[in-house]
Parts: C-alpha cells; structure tokens; sequence
C-alpha cells in the first residue's frame, strides 16, 4: 500500500485555497485548518473595490476548477463579491480532492522528534514529519504532516501605530480591532464619522483609501475632518506611478495626494510624524504626536484609525528552526 504525502495547509483565504488545490492536483493527501470560515478575513474588507483586476487575484488552475461561472478577467471586485464569485466556489472545489476543516486554529508547528536547538545549520538531516497543535470545534488535537504551508496571512496582525514599530503607551489598551481596519463609509453605522474628526496613521494604500472615503463625508457634514499621520517626509504622500498598469490604484493615489496637499480643508496631512502616546476613548481620543514641522503637540479627535499595515503570526512556528 502506497501512503500519499500529507500536506497541511494553514489558512482558507485567496492563497490557500489555491495552494490546497493544487497540492491536491499534485497527488498530495491535502488538508487546511481555516480559525474562522473560508474567506472570512476577505469578508472583514469586503467593502473595498480592488484596483488589480479578478485574473491578477486567481490563478488559471483556479478559475479552471471554479468554470464558467468566474468574473470577467478584468472585472474590479469587491472583497465580498470576489468571495461570492470565486474564493466560495473554489472552496467547494477544492473539497472534492482535499478536506477544509473552518473553526480549526492551529497554535503551534513543530516537528515529531527533532525540537527547535537539534541539528543546527543541519536543516536537511531534519526528516521527521511536522506535528500540529490544533484548536477545533471538538477541542484540542494533534495533527502531522510531511509538508506544512502557513498561508494564514496577516490580516489579524495589524501592525502598530507607535514610534519604532512597536505599540506606543496606551495603544493596546485603548484601540480595539476596528480601529486597524478600512471603515464602510457607505453604511448606515459609519455615519459616525460624519462631522468628526479622526486621525489616521498610515503610509500606503489602505489609508489612502480611508482618508478619501473620510473626506467624502465632508460633502454632508462639512465638519469632517481627518490628520493623516504618515512616517514617510517626502513631497506627497503617496507614489504616483509613472503609466501605473493599474488605473484604480493611480486614481487613488493622486485624489490623496490632491487631499493631502491643500485642494481640500477636510484633510491636514502629518508628513514624517511617529505617535508617541494615545489615550482615552472613542469621542475623546487624546494622541501625542511628534513632527519635524510642528514639534511635539497633542492632538484631539473622535476616533484613530491603524492603517500601517499587518504582520505575520510568527508565533505559529516558534519552535522551529
């Protein structure tokens, strides 16, 4: 009798579903641990359009396995619809060759017999098979694989808003996980916005995008105001690409920058700052701000929003070399 390879492929989302397909084409025994449902973290921005097109976010073995039924290649999904349209499709393709187990967390990789401090500088004479520590619906187990491929991302990891990269006093107190996320400014629930004044801290797309859907609230409620906190000092905030392949993402980045630098009253951008400190609360957030302009100074506003990207979990494998 002939045993497959096992493979364990950690994480649901875009990338490991199409991972799990194809180790499943390849002939592999192929399982993925999903901590929350397929696509769930999709789902947590499903309200931002993606300026890349559907066939730069899927692969040909993908869309091949979903069918006919697939977006257009050039059509700009949102989050929910490129999760309705193919991350859910795709899931239930994958499940006629693999098994998709959601509400499964996997706490820890390590191997059988070989801990962390054996066989240093010595990876290939590592031949025993991963073991999994994983949280399910049922409680705690172990499971083993010859192969492991942690495609859990980052989102859930936001990185933190504090000087140096590290959270900066009061941060992990006060701010809770909506504050590190893109708000749906379209939603009844975010007219909380409107006619306040939030402080976003960020230097790439994601707070770009909110600082533009903040700044069209101001349209009805004049007093919308948004400080954009950037690290970065250079003449504009963001990179406008020369002949950008991307059209959505040059627009997005040029009605930024246009914000940014004067053509709005809404927006008063923050070059080369770092956060010192925040405190208080939603409605009465109190963050402590240096800049090379202005100096030291204490800002005011109803709500902070975390947009400088995410991380890894690394705590996943540890203890491994």
């Amino acid at each position: 009798m002939v045993t497959r390879t096992r493979a364990v492929v950690i994480g649901a989302g875009p990338i490991g579903l199409e991972s799990a397909l194809r180790l499943s084409q390849a002939g592999f025994d192929t399982v993925v641990h999903e901590r929350n449902t397929v696509a769930s973290h999709v789902r947590r921005w499903g309200h931002v359009r993606l300026f890349s097109p559907f066939v730069m976010n899927s692969s040909e073995a993908g869309r091949l396995a979903v069918g006919e039924n697939c977006p257009p290649d050039d059509a700009l999904l949102t989050g929910d619809e490129f999760a309705d349209l193919y991350l859910e499709p795709l899931a239930r393709a994958v499940t006629r060759s693999a098994v998709i187990h959601e509400h499964s967390r996997v706490v820890g990789v390590s191997r059988e017999s070989t801990w962390k401090h054996h066989h240093v500088l010595e990876r290939s004479a590592c031949a025993d098979r991963f073991r999994l520590l994983v949280d399910g619906m049922d409680g705690e187990s172990a499971d083993q694989a010859n192969v492991v491929l942690d495609c859990s991302g980052t989102w859930g990891q936001p990185n933190p808003i504090g000087a140096g990269g590290i959270a900066c006093p009061g941060e992990r107190r006060v701010m809770t996980a909506g504050d590190y996320e893109i708000p749906d400014t379209t939603t009844e629930a975010a007219s909380w916005f409107s006619g306040r004044h939030t402080l976003v801290v960020g230097s790439g797309h994601s707070a770009a995008t909110a600082v533009v859907a903040l700044a069209e609230l101001a349209a009805d409620q004049p007093e919308t105001r948004v400080t954009w906190v950037t690290r970065g000092g250079r003449g504009a905030p963001m990179e406008v690409l020369a002949d950008d392949p991307l059209p959505g993402r040059a627009s997005l980045a040029e009605l930024a920058n246009q914000l940014a630098l004067g053509d709005s009253d809404v927006v008063t951008w923050l070059p080369g700052a770092v956060v010192l400190a925040i405190d208080g609360g939603p409605g009465e957030f109190s963050v402590a701000v240096e800049d090379p302009g202005r100096g030291r100074q204490v800002i005011a506003a109803d709500g902070v929003l975390g947009l400088a990207g995410s991380r890894p979990d690394r705590s996943l494998y540890e203890e491994l070399q």
